[in-house]
């Protein structure tokens, strides 16, 4: 239990390194003449992170859930997976990599890398992280409860960046027919004929 307490410490650890990347891609951006977009979704952004690990901490010492190995094994490989996506999602998009949504008309969108795929490898990543950290510990409700949560979140957040990324950089003329979250099976063939 200590060490997965510690696990969940990483994590948060990482989180607060990542809002250090963030503020300083974002400082680039405005200099460049972008704007921050819909700043609300942050906020609710942020409470669902913090809550989440806390709940995770706050189930695993005080319910001490029985642990199943199958679902510990699934749950670290689907951790994994989306730990690789975010960081992928970050080394594609470097210094245009943020929390917030920020838009900037100068800039080009990426369409290089996991985004050559994928619209939102960063999202799909937060999504199987939210649901399987608290399933390394078996803390079934935390993941359930924060995955509906956070997918409430993403709808939202997802819609209002793909319009304003839209408005200002033309995205559905590069996004239109390329999937959101998993690539399609005639992915390539439409690339090539376009």
């Amino acid at each position: 239990m200590v060490a997965y307490s510690l696990l969940v410490g990483v994590v948060a650890l990482q989180r607060l390194f990542e809002l250090y990347i963030s503020r300083k891609n974002e400082q680039e951006i405005l200099a460049a003449g972008g704007k921050e977009v819909y700043p609300a979704h942050f906020f609710w952004m942020k409470l669902l992170h913090v809550s989440w690990l806390l709940a995770i901490l706050l189930e695993v010492w005080t319910l001490k859930p029985r642990i199943i190995s199958w679902v510990v094994i699934i749950a670290w490989i689907l951790f994994i997976c989306g730990q690789c996506l975010r960081c992928l999602a970050m080394s594609t998009l470097r210094q245009s990599w943020c929390v917030k949504i920020m838009v900037c008309p100068q800039n080009k969108l990426v369409h290089k890398g996991i985004y050559h795929y994928i619209r939102h490898p960063n999202y799909l990543g937060v999504i199987l992280e939210v649901a399987a950290l608290p399933l390394i510990y078996c803390a079934f409700y935390t993941s359930m409860t924060f995955s509906f949560l956070n997918l409430i979140i993403l709808i939202i957040r997802i819609k209002a960046e793909e319009a304003a990324l839209q408005e200002n950089n033309q995205y559905n003329s590069i996004f239109s027919h390329q999937p959101r979250f998993f690539p399609a099976l005639f992915a390539k063939k439409h690339r090539e004929q376009t």
